[in-house]
């Protein structure tokens, strides 16, 4: 299932495993090959979906202007529709958890557990007029690696560095101007209190991009929730602690129970 249609796209799907179906959902400037580190762990007990959203990756670009994550939130369930899947496990970093929360408030049906990380539920407090500016002065190649750069720490792989930077390029200056200025209206703080899947908040102790400040509200805001802080690690934690982050996402997904708490491995 290399590609599968969706409204005016073609999307890119990583299908792998067999079992309860789990989506995996990447952040912005990203694609479904930030989970590869990840997927082979999680397919030996679930059915993996890893796609490309329109206009990243492999996927088509879109002609919509609206690419807000409640936008995607509605592209995820045409995917879900189109792949035959009523209900599943749903797992978004970054931008991707962001969608995730929106999908599971408009589509609280078709979600058996969700799991955040590196996430936040408020992304206006930066200046787009300001970071439109720097994009149209200096470049999306330019831009595209000095965001790359802040994922990670100054101890990270330099390879999984320029493999995020090579990944980034397959979006477009359109694409990340558009998802910018959605960011900038995105707050759904006060409506994340009724996400009423079991949840699974991850984040690396490290992250600069959404700081563990931000995973805690969310933690606080949705009732019953776990939060596991991962050491050693920045952002992308399927990307530098892929072995943690299996660690702490297994559990939650074939538990029969959860209950409130924090936790750091």
């Amino acid at each position: 299932m290399p590609y599968v249609s969706v409204g005016d796209s073609r999307l890119h799907v990583i299908e792998s495993g067999s079992g309860e179906a789990l989506f995996l959902l990447h952040g912005n400037a990203g694609s479904g090959a930030v989970w590869q580190n990840v997927i082979p762990g999680l397919a030996r007990h679930f059915r993996v979906f890893a796609h490309d959203r329109a206009g990243f990756g492999q996927s088509d670009e879109t002609k919509s202007e609206d690419l807000g994550p409640q936008d995607y939130a509605d592209e995820l369930r045409d995917l879900m529709a189109a792949t035959g899947i009523s209900r599943a496990h749903i797992c978004g970093i970054s931008f991707g958890g962001m969608v995730a929360q929106c999908f599971a408030l408009k589509y609280p049906e078709q979600v058996s557990r969700l799991v955040l990380v590196g996430t936040t539920a408020d992304r206006t407090g930066r200046s787009v007029p300001q970071s439109l500016a720097e994009l149209d002065r200096d470049g999306w190649p330019v831009v595209a690696d000095r965001l790359v750069k802040s994922w990670f720490r100054p101890q990270s792989d330099p390879k999984d560095v320029s493999e995020a930077y090579a990944i980034a390029l397959q979006s477009s200056q359109r694409m990340r101007a558009l998802t910018l200025t959605a960011l900038g209206r995105f707050d759904i703080r006060d409506r994340i209190h009724r996400i009423a899947a079991p949840t699974l908040v991850v984040v690396g102790q490290q992250d600069q991009t959404c700081p563990l400040s931000m995973s805690e509200t969310v933690h606080r805001e949705i009732a019953g929730s776990r939060l596991i802080q991962i050491p050693d690690c920045a952002h992308l934690v399927p990307v530098e602690q892929p072995g943690a982050f299996i660690e702490a996402v297994l559990p939650f997904l074939g538990s029969s129970e959860q209950g409130p708490g924090d936790q750091t491995p």
